[in-house]
């Protein structure tokens, strides 16, 4: 049996393309996670292509050292919200995706526009093994990262890679179980060599190239 037997190279034109839309979509919307979190706390950010910065650049380090105890607590206490507003959205997208993919398996299962809609929502948990491999990479070269991930653990005092260990592994588990039981194996390869590309795209035309130019 061809290991192609089941690529259908139309659909993998629409796969991909659908798949580069999503991976634009859900980095603006983790960031905007981050945005209105700090809206909603009171501060002044600006949000670009891959982060969020504050107006006059706030040393939050700098102001907490300055300040009463409360005060200091509140800082801390925002740090965590906005920097964990951004994996949460994106997160939650994912989990919603795959409940959604996971119901309609369980009835009657007909793949359709729909499954492709949930599927893609459902690929939001990737980005979580993506930064498990970055914090790994980071760690073994002696890098500094800036994850949101790792800032998370930093600010809530857990070892390095807690919370990307917990939520990569999680994904992981998640995406096989997608693909290799949700997924009819009509569709299997062609869906996994639309988001390997895809993905790889969508990330590169949006951090490198439209993301920059819209959202510097």
């Amino acid at each position: 049996m061809s290991v192609f037997k089941y690529f259908y190279a139309k659909q993998f034109f629409n796969y991909t393309l659908l798949i580069i839309l999503t991976v634009i979509m859900c980095i603006v919307l983790h960031e905007l996670g981050h945005y209105v979190s700090a809206k909603m706390l009171g501060y002044q950010p600006t949000l670009h292509y891959n982060k969020v910065s504050f107006e006059n650049d706030i040393n939050f380090e700098n102001l907490a050292k300055n300040t009463s105890v409360e005060v200091k607590r509140k800082i801390q206490r925002d740090k965590i919200i906005w920097n964990i507003a951004g994996p949460i959205i994106t997160i939650l997208l994912g989990t919603i995706g795959f409940v959604l993919l996971l119901i309609k398996h369980s009835k009657k299962y007909f793949f359709n526009n729909f499954s492709i809609f949930y599927f893609l929502l459902s690929l939001n948990w990737l980005r979580q093994i993506i930064v498990l491999l970055q914090s790994l990479m980071s760690l073994i070269i002696g890098r500094k990262s800036h994850s949101d991930d790792l800032v998370i653990d930093y600010i809530i005092q857990l070892p390095p890679l807690t919370f990307s260990l917990i939520t990569g592994i999680l994904s992981f588990f998640l995406f096989s179980f997608t693909i290799f039981k949700l997924i009819p194996i009509t569709h299997r390869l062609t869906l996994f060599l639309s988001v390997a590309l895809g993905g790889s795209i969508g990330s590169i035309l949006w951090l490198f190239i439209i993301g920059p130019i819209l959202l510097p």
